[in-house]
């Protein structure tokens, strides 16, 4: 499905990074992340490279997409120095002339000139941060929940915003935000709180050999293609040259709040996870033998179009 314009799996020397993206790939998004092996790299560059296909697809965007991944993380092998890391990341995005934008989860300096899809004065994390807030707070007044938790203290700043509508909860949370990949280790972490809804964000995602143990449960699973669509849209704006700051961040609200409100729909009346619904969606898009119960329509708020 995708094409893998340049890749290294080498664990041992900490050096593994791809070049992945649909033919043609326009735009890409620059995530580093973390493995514990090469055929860990291989599924990982799958995993988030889908996820941002399901973006597009969700937003309805006329985009091709990529990924530029680049581990940063090797378990017990440590971290890669930065300073190589970055050069490494210099001479790919230099030498393949990318339309890069940044993952809200990234923490390093990236020098202005590299990262030609964004604009400077917009922080990484602000409009991932936006379209967060607005699924976790949909989900709130849908299921008529209370309180939340947070994994990870990289989001700090992001739980202070969220104590504005819903209360922290160390215990029993209703809601539980994970950066996290969810491993069987991470399950029967989470499962102790036993939430009502876990929400994946910081390019997160779940191994496939353990969601059943969310479905059997009835835990709903609302995956990072929804709650990091604040990014790509904020990006497809600055490389399409449409839509000014002030209106990409118009969209990014108005389009996110439908599109979450329709996938709720979707979700309650199938008793199906968010994630599973999104799924769904995504497999009707790239597979013609697949179909879908569940159809999103085009929308516009002015002349700027969402799907929902």
């Amino acid at each position: 499905m995708y094409q893998i314009k340049i890749k290294s799996t080498n664990y041992q020397e900490k050096n593994c990074f791809s070049l992945i993206g649909e033919e043609n790939a326009e735009i890409y998004s620059a995530i580093f992340c973390r493995c514990n092996s090469d055929q860990n790299f291989d599924a990982v560059q799958t995993m988030l490279m889908t996820n941002e296909h399901k973006k597009k697809i969700l937003s309805g965007k006329e985009v091709s997409v990529g990924a530029l991944i680049m581990a940063d993380d090797y378990a017990e092998k440590g971290k890669k120095p930065s300073k190589q890391l970055l050069e490494n990341f210099r001479r790919l995005v230099v030498k393949h002339d990318l339309m890069i934008y940044p993952s809200s989860n990234i923490n390093y300096a990236l020098k202005e000139k590299l990262i030609k899809s964004w604009d400077f004065t917009v922080p990484f994390q602000e409009p991932d941060y936006v379209s967060l807030f607005i699924a976790v707070t949909t989900c709130l007044e849908k299921k008529e929940l209370k309180s939340f938790y947070i994994d990870s203290s990289d989001l700090l700043n992001f739980e202070n915003l969220l104590e504005k509508s819903a209360v922290v909860d160390v215990h029993n949370p209703d809601i539980y935000i994970t950066t996290d990949f969810v491993d069987g280790k991470k399950v029967k972490e989470i499962l102790k709180l036993n939430p009502k809804v876990i929400f994946l964000f910081g390019n997160a995602d779940v191994d496939t050999n353990y969601i059943n143990e969310f479905r059997k449960r009835n835990i709903n699973l609302v995956p990072t293609a929804l709650t990091q669509m604040g990014n790509f849209i904020f990006a497809e704006g600055i490389y399409k040259k449409n839509r000014t700051i002030d209106e990409s961040f118009r969209l990014i609200n108005v389009g996110c709040k439908k599109l979450n409100e329709t996938l709720w729909h979707f979700s309650l009346n199938s008793r199906k996870s968010v994630y599973d619904v999104v799924d769904e969606i995504f497999q009707a898009h790239v597979d013609e033998n697949a179909r879908s119960s569940f159809r999103l329509d085009n929308h516009d708020v002015g002349a700027m179009l969402y799907r929902a």
